[in-house]
């Protein structure tokens, strides 16, 4: 069957709900009878695990929204083993709250998955902590539409999260959330890289 290439590039930083940046580009292939399959993430798993090994540092995942999704990619990439620790699949309010120490309220929030992120580095033993939470449909949740995704990272250099604003059903919304959160993985990464190196340069 003949199938058309669109690249999707959507979400939305923390810095405000009026300023939206799109942080990566996500392939889909669309057959004619208009179902939508993911089939490329642009090596955002690969690259982020070249910047995890580069450092030293491992990962440990909190997952809830992709459901190991992520967990699954992450072990595809040769190599796992010296960077990948492992996943807390909390979809449960209850197990974000008992295994990941994520505080009563909202779990569908950037507070939420900071929590979750601490949780799962403190759990796994990792280094770096990543943690996604959101709403994949068919409903609303906290107040939250379907698409909205929260992204928690916690490394030794800082914290950061991420709010995504994804397109399609429910089974897109989680494949784009398992690209996406680790293509915020990868874009702090970088940036702590590259900010390494200049203030090594100007010691």
């Amino acid at each position: 069957a003949l199938t058309a290439a669109i690249g999707v590039a959507t979400t939305m930083r923390e810095e405000g709900p009026n300023r939206i940046n799109p942080i990566g580009l996500a392939w889909i292939q669309v057959p004619f009878n208009g179902r939508a399959l993911l089939n490329h993430d642009g090596g955002t798993f690969g690259s982020s695990s070249s910047l995890l090994v580069d450092r030293g540092w491992t990962m440990g995942l909190a997952e809830s929204v992709t459901g190991g999704l992520v967990a699954s990619r992450c072990v595809a990439v040769p190599g796992a083993s010296n960077w990948f620790r492992g996943a807390v699949v909390s979809y449960a309010t209850d197990v974000k709250q008992t295994v990941l120490g994520v505080p009563e309220g909202p779990v569908v929030s950037a507070a939420a998955a900071l929590a979750m992120a601490r949780g799962a580095r403190s759990v796994l033993g990792a280094d770096v902590g990543v943690a996604i939470t959101g709403v994949a449909g068919p409903t609303e949740q906290d107040g939250q539409p379907v698409g909205t995704v929260f992204v928690g990272l916690v490394t030794p250099d800082g914290e950061h999260t991420e709010q995504l604003l994804l397109p399609g059903d429910r089974e897109r919304v989680r494949n784009f959330s398992a690209i996406s959160s680790m293509d915020v993985v990868r874009r702090a990464l970088a940036e702590e890289s590259r900010g390494t190196a200049h203030s090594a340069l100007h010691k």
